[in-house]
């Protein structure tokens, strides 16, 4: 979404780049002249290692496979080393889009995989312009809040009365009124909010408002008028979230502030997040020894007061993978099988749960997550249609969502006045996207 989207942005959230990569090179019964390179530009630096688990196992039985994987984490570097790699060369041959307004961007250099067998069984493949499938998914991801389910039990909330606006309020508010008893004292807040980190505003918290502009990412990204039909919901998502924030150093907390240092460690009870999480949850029962799945879990994205978002998660597609149009017959099938293992056999499907906690595109959808975890209950949702659209929240989530939606409310976070509100939040956010799309729009 931001990306994530974006979430995205968590552990390695103090580095304003890092590179890894890594090369398998299998030289097994052939000579070197029989393989096949793969060189896969990803942008998930927290699947860095997940990825070379995946390769590693994979090169057992495709030794003729050379699969060089470069990981860039900030979007921002990230979609600069791929701008750069195509105006210097011929680009990699397999990186991640992640979203519909990149793929416009990037449409010239993308493969025809109309032929792919894999993207018949998958859900959410994206068309170029032409009606041509081009982008393979990743995976999906859902948000909404997290909630330390000990801490409101200890409160005597049980975390599945939260499931509506109304209970959702009514546990925030009965923690708060015990947050002063000696039992709460490592409790610093109900919720913790990123407030350094710009792009949650305009990515994550946004989802509902949007929802009530657009149905659809190609809808947002085509439309040159910005109308801002939900800036009432989402003045009032924020507000309440406000109401339970923490009250010291928000505009300051990042999100390792909010997450490892938050609601990880017990000083936070509830947080915007979703199953991007995952691989931070392992990374820091491993480390401390705590069973700290076992106290999470997920509550719907209920929002106050407008909107039909009663009990619904935001969904979206977290990346695509596409390929270089310029690759040859011998690589393009080598990504295909690499993916089709991934994606359709017990042990990729295997790594692709436990490992990556992806909750697969693929449509049958029969993915075992443990009972009542986070991507269970998210997947859950998928399968039973109650889900709000999460794609609209990476249309221009960078030159609008962040730096002009994001930094709007963080002046508002300072100065909490209807006069900023309605002059930056709503004024400056729909002159400016209306500016950017007419932009966009008219250099195609």
């Amino acid at each position: 979404m931001i990306d994530i989207l974006q979430f995205k942005k968590i552990k390695y959230i103090a580095l304003s780049v890092l590179l890894i990569t890594t090369t398998f090179v299998f030289f097994g019964c052939g000579k070197n002249k029989d393989i096949i390179s793969i060189n896969f530009l990803s942008h998930k630096m927290e699947q860095h290692e997940a990825f070379l688990n995946l390769i590693k196992k994979y090169k057992e039985n495709h030794k003729n496979i050379d699969i060089k994987i470069e990981s860039v984490e900030r979007e921002t570097d990230y979609f600069a080393k791929l701008k750069s790699s195509f105006t210097s060369g011929k680009g990699p041959d397999l990186f991640n889009l992640s979203s519909y307004a990149k793929m416009r961007e990037y449409e010239d250099k993308l493969k025809d995989i109309s032929d792919m067998p894999l993207i018949q069984k998958m859900d959410g493949v994206l068309k170029n312009q032409a009606g041509k499938e081009v982008l393979i998914p990743e995976c999906y991801e859902g948000l909404g809040y997290i909630v330390r389910k000990d801490i409101f039990k200890e409160a005597g909330v049980d975390v599945n009365t939260m499931k509506t606006f109304n209970g959702l309020e009514k546990g925030f508010e009965t923690l708060l009124n015990k947050m002063p008893l000696k039992n709460f004292k490592n409790l610093k807040a109900v919720l913790g909010v990123p407030g350094a980190e710009m792009w949650v505003f305009g990515n994550h918290m946004v989802i509902p408002a949007l929802n009530e502009e657009f149905k659809s990412p190609e809808q947002a990204y085509n439309s040159k008028t910005f109308e801002f039909k939900g800036k009432d919901l989402y003045k009032n998502i924020l507000d309440f979230q406000l109401k339970y924030a923490q009250k010291n150093n928000l505009v300051s907390s990042n999100l390792q502030t909010v997450v490892e240092n938050g609601i990880f460690a017990g000083k936070f009870a509830v947080l915007l997040q979703g199953t991007q999480l995952h691989t931070l949850i392992k990374e820091y029962e491993k480390k401390n020894k705590d069973n700290l799945s076992k106290k999470l879990a997920i509550l719907p994205y209920s929002t106050p007061k407008d909107g039909d978002n009663e009990g619904k998660f935001p969904v979206y597609i977290r990346q695509y993978f596409a390929i270089n149009k310029d690759v040859t017959q011998e690589q393009y099938k080598a990504i295909q099988e690499f993916l089709e293992y991934l994606y359709t056999t017990e042990e990729g499907t295997k790594i692709l749960t436990e490992e990556f906690g992806f909750i697969s595109p693929i449509k049958d959808k029969n993915q075992k997550f443990e009972e009542g975890s986070i991507n269970d209950t998210v997947l859950k949702a998928i399968k039973e249609g109650k889900t709000m659209n999460g794609d609209l929240s990476v249309i221009r989530t960078e030159e609008w969502g962040a730096k002009v939606l994001g930094a709007a409310v963080q002046r508002y976070l300072n100065k909490r006045t209807k006069d900023v509100w309605d002059k930056y939040v709503v004024k400056e956010s729909i002159d400016k996207w209306n500016e950017i799309a007419t932009k966009q729009l008219d250099k195609k």
